[in-house]
């Protein structure tokens, strides 16, 4: 949750795990100091629900497709390393976006029923491209012309764009002077 005590969120474990790859360099055993990295995977492989194969970002809650990257990226950014199974399924999470949450008008939707906006497009577009990508992991087939651009997960950026910001970035004062 927002603070000690508070009911656990898929939104603020992202922003929390996101910060630790940021500080510890994504150094799994530097975070796990300061976290409860299986207690967190545990949590996080319960959102994800086995009826529609989307995640929720709360428990008791309704599945969200924004979830499908709030949640979804945890485990991106906790694999130890490439190639590693994943507690998620990404095949069912892939079934739940592309059946159930594009809108006939353009656009992807939090669930069916509602309308598309920009909030959930990008969400459910990002946790789509890291769906894909745990799947060509793992051996699946995605046809390239569905294919989404690999994100990184920290930063919600394609790969290529995260590295020029990098580039741009490296070596400047972090205040200007």
């Amino acid at each position: 949750g927002g603070e000690p005590g508070n009911e656990s969120h898929g939104g603020y474990s992202y922003c929390g795990v996101a910060s630790l790859c940021i500080l510890c360099d994504s150094n799994l055993d530097e975070m796990g100091k300061i976290i409860d990295l299986e207690g967190l995977r545990q949590w996080a492989s319960m959102r994800q629900m086995a009826f529609e194969g989307g995640f929720q970002g709360r428990t008791n809650k309704l599945v969200d497709s924004c979830y499908s990257f709030w949640v979804g990226a945890i485990f991106a950014m906790l694999r130890e390393q490439p190639g590693q199974s994943s507690l998620m399924d990404p095949s069912r999470l892939n079934r739940y976006l592309v059946y159930y949450c594009q809108d006939r008008r353009g656009g992807m939707r939090d669930k069916p029923g509602t309308k598309s906006d920009y909030y959930h497009t990008c969400y459910a577009l990002s946790g789509l491209s890291i769906a894909q990508q745990v799947m060509c992991e793992e051996g699946e087939d995605v046809p390239s012309a569905l294919r989404l651009k690999l994100i990184d997960p920290v930063y919600n950026l394609h790969t290529g764009r995260r590295e020029r910001v990098y580039r741009y970035f490296h070596g400047r004062p972090f205040l200007p002077e």
